[in-house]
């Protein structure tokens, strides 16, 4: 069984200030019992925040009907520092702004734009495959979306948030937060 996350990335969050805004979005997913304030070994060996009390509350649905899998997820681990997140394959679809198309993504050339990014380069572009406008890399959204920032919380193996718990965090935070799904 593969293990899937959900990725919320700080899109707006400064690499000056994404120490301060993690400690922020713990201490504000702690205050409400969605992590505890441990950290064990719950993140494949990793460093990561168990699930805490109002887990339940906190997720989509009923966990009483959700696979067994999920009924306990793994932790949640912070990421701070430039960082790229994405499902493995590169396979996502973005939605166009200008044309209003949405368009899957050819994997070698995200890939590529991918790497210009993580060495530093903020201005990397990426064209729509539609219509050929350009953006910059990392405000690119849609349906299976990318994220580019530098902090990032990992869901590891959870249900989906509930729109409020990932609203809180944009408010917390102080900028917008994309969602990103991916498996291993």
């Amino acid at each position: 069984m593969s293990d899937t996350a959900q990725l919320l990335v700080a899109i707006d969050c400064p690499a000056e200030e994404a120490e301060l805004q993690a400690r922020r979005a713990v201490d504000s997913l702690v205050d409400g019992g969605v992590i505890a304030s441990e950290t064990p070994d719950a993140v494949w060996g990793r460093v990561g925040h168990a699930p805490g009390p109002a887990f339940p509350g906190a997720v989509e649905g009923d966990i009483g009907t959700r696979p067994e899998f999920w009924a306990m997820p793994d932790g949640v681990e912070v990421e701070t520092g430039r960082s790229f997140v994405a499902d493995p394959s590169f396979e996502m679809s973005l939605h166009c702004p200008r044309c209003v198309t949405t368009f899957d993504t050819d994997p070698d050339e995200l890939g590529d734009a991918a790497m210009k990014w993580l060495d530093g380069d903020d201005a990397t572009y990426y064209a729509c495959r539609a219509c050929g406008y350009e953006q910059p890399l990392a405000e690119w959204d849609g349906p299976h979306p990318a994220g580019f920032g530098y902090l990032a919380l990992h869901f590891w193996n959870w249900p989906p948030l509930k729109p409020e718990i990932v609203q809180a965090l944009s408010e917390v935070i102080g900028g917008r937060i994309r969602v990103v799904w991916a498996k291993s």
